[in-house]
């Protein structure tokens, strides 16, 4: 559910305010449900690990072409399966949560404000 948040969050990016309450909304809950989760663990095990894009969200990656190796390489000199990752803590997910709470109250107030970008 907190991938789902993030996602809704790069198509959230319009000067619509229909379509912002409708995609912020359900930003909220997801972000509501993942909170509900983690703080059903331990304090300690309440977190995600989200692996981070290169290229952002929706890059695909280049096409490598395979060839063969007639000689041995070390493991220490390639890195497979290695990603830059990212670790979202429960505290985070409230954080989170309150600060769109927050927008979305203020984009309420004035639709105007929808078109600022945080």
């Amino acid at each position: 559910m907190y991938q789902r948040t993030r996602k809704l969050a790069v198509l959230g990016n319009t000067n619509e305010p229909a379509q912002y309450f409708s995609l912020a909304e359900q930003q909220l809950e997801a972000l509501a449900v993942s909170s509900n989760a983690l703080s059903l663990l331990d304090q300690k095990d309440a977190w995600i690990i989200l692996t981070i894009a290169p290229e952002g969200l929706g890059a695909r990656q280049p096409e490598r072409k395979r060839r063969k190796l007639t000689r041995h390489i070390p493991e220490d000199r390639f890195a497979s399966g290695k990603r830059d990752s990212e670790i979202v803590k429960l505290s985070d997910v409230i954080a989170e949560y309150a600060l769109l709470s927050a927008q979305v109250d203020l984009v309420r107030r004035d639709p105007r404000v929808v078109a600022f970008k945080w």
